[in-house]
């Protein structure tokens, strides 16, 4: 596992703190279009065209969905405010509903919470379930109201009425977080499973948590997984990456790494940073996938810009030495020097040995030294090979001077050498009792990151019989030399 990669391996144990903070995702549950009638106006915005003009509110109501989605009709906001205010002002509930969306987020419009509350209330009046919802949301958080947590909680059990499953989420997450109401994780799952059964993915997804925790509900992997495959085919992002994590290393599933690539993919595609990540360095090391560069800077730069500093480092090699993309050492320097900033040592390393100027003369003086038998030269001996400075890219060499330098007691050499064991990769094949022999011995030197590496994988049971004990002390030793991943993944334990 090189450090690139280390990052997925936490997923699993953050999965709990993820689920006490879902609650902040009520937000884009609460403020949705009725998906109903949504569908209906694509599939006749044309017919109502005539009636809006003449009045008629429901169909202005749908022409300004037509223009608020681009269907039938080109996206133009502006004409859609029109028609949603028009309608809205004739009493529909839906078109208030929006309009009070549209205002408290300040799309299209200057952004104006009390407008919105207001379109709210005529909304609600008329019992419209997502707008009890949304006006629940506004108590709950003080968003444009003052902050009234058993008002909303008031909103959100209206709405449960009519069985709106965003709202059974929602005071589902209530009753999980005793917000507004009496703690009680039973009645959290009693709702939550309403949510899910009706496709609500946030549902579906803190579910899965549940089960998978024994969170309320006996712990239950085979339902954990159930819930999260649902939440990951409706589209929910942790749940595609978390699953992707889990088949492309073989946790509670069995091992299947293309499957894995496909829920990563899918994470990517949404926007994850973490999935992103993986897919590039997946791509660039040729790890359970098919060796493609341009692919890798494709995901690396997508992960890159959204700060990814793991990213940063592996992009700047690729641009810095043409791999996978066009020769740019300006712009290769431009992401090391961003990484830098984020304290990635790779990085670090990298633009050390760039500033030595002459690349040949570089190597032949590590050569020279590394065919003594100094263990740091045959180490940065490696690195060329690695990056191709000075010399062309050969990863056999590169495993050669590592295996001689890690053979020497070289704790560096020896974490990358079990790292590349463990996930397979730049050209060698998965080996991870090999891989485990190489970090234990780096890590007795108390390198901080093969530590971590233990701890995830005897914590997660990765190529090694699941041992939490096991885990726990090497993560704790990890984090008393300062590793902030180690740190967290610990705390995300106690939280549990």
């Amino acid at each position: 596992m090189t450090l690139e990669m280390i990052f997925v391996l936490s997923i699993g144990c953050i999965i709990v703190l993820l689920l006490f903070l879902s609650i902040r995702r009520v937000a884009e549950n609460a403020e949705s279009l009725p998906k109903q009638q949504c569908c209906a106006a694509k599939a006749h915005i044309q017919h109502y065209r005539t009636a809006a003009e003449q009045g008629n509110a429901e169909a202005q109501y749908f022409l300004g969905i037509g223009h608020l989605e681009g269907e039938g009709v080109p996206q133009d906001q502006t004409k859609a405010i029109k028609w949603f205010r028009r309608s809205a002002k004739q009493g529909h509930a839906a078109a208030q509903y929006v309009l009070g969306n549209i205002y408290c987020t300040g799309e299209g419009v200057p952004e104006d919470k009390a407008k919105g509350i207001k379109w709210y209330r005529r909304s609600v009046k008329q019992g419209l379930a997502e707008a009890q919802h949304a006006l629940g949301w506004h108590y709950f958080y003080g968003v444009g109201i003052p902050e009234d947590k058993t008002a909303a909680v008031k909103w959100f059990r209206k709405a449960v009425k009519q069985g709106d499953a965003g709202a059974q989420y929602t005071l589902g997450q209530c009753y999980f977080a005793g917000e507004g109401v009496t703690q009680d994780s039973a009645v959290a799952i009693k709702w939550f499973r309403k949510a899910a059964r009706q496709g609500n993915p946030l549902a579906q997804y803190d579910l899965g948590s549940c089960y998978y925790y024994g969170i309320g509900v006996p712990e239950d992997k085979a339902e954990s997984i159930k819930w999260y495959r649902r939440a990951a085919g409706r589209g929910h992002i942790e749940a595609q990456d978390l699953l992707g994590y889990w088949y492309f290393d073989g946790i509670e599933v069995s091992q299947n790494r293309a499957e894995g690539i496909k829920w990563y993919r899918r994470a990517a595609e949404g926007g994850s940073v973490r999935a992103q990540e993986s897919l590039g360095t997946f791509y660039f090391y040729g790890t359970g996938i098919s060796q493609d560069r341009t692919e890798a800077v494709k995901w690396l730069y997508r992960a890159a810009k959204q700060g990814s500093n793991e990213s940063q480092n592996l992009l700047g090699v690729c641009f810095y030495f043409g791999k996978g993309v066009d020769k740019d050492e300006t712009e290769g320097t431009k992401w090391l020097h961003k990484a830098v900033e984020q304290e990635n040592k790779f990085a670090i390393e990298l633009l050390q040995i760039i500033a030595k100027g002459d690349k040949a003369a570089t190597v032949h003086e590590y050569r020279q030294a590394a065919e003594r038998g100094d263990a740091e030269a045959q180490h940065q001996l490696a690195k060329c090979y690695f990056y191709g400075f000075g010399v062309s890219e050969d990863w056999t060499e590169m495993m050669k001077w590592y295996r001689q330098a890690a053979e020497q007691g070289h704790a560096e050499a020896q974490y990358l050498l079990g790292s590349w064991y463990c996930e397979g990769g730049v050209g060698v094949p998965a080996d991870v009792p090999k891989g485990i022999k190489w970090l234990l011995k780096s890590a007795g030197q108390e390198h901080a990151e093969a530590q971590y590496c233990l701890g995830i994988y005897y914590f997660d049971g990765i190529g090694v019989p699941q041992d939490k004990a096991e885990g726990i002390k090497w993560l704790h030793r990890a984090a008393k030399q300062g590793h902030e991943g180690a740190a967290e993944v610990l705390h995300s334990i106690e939280q549990k």
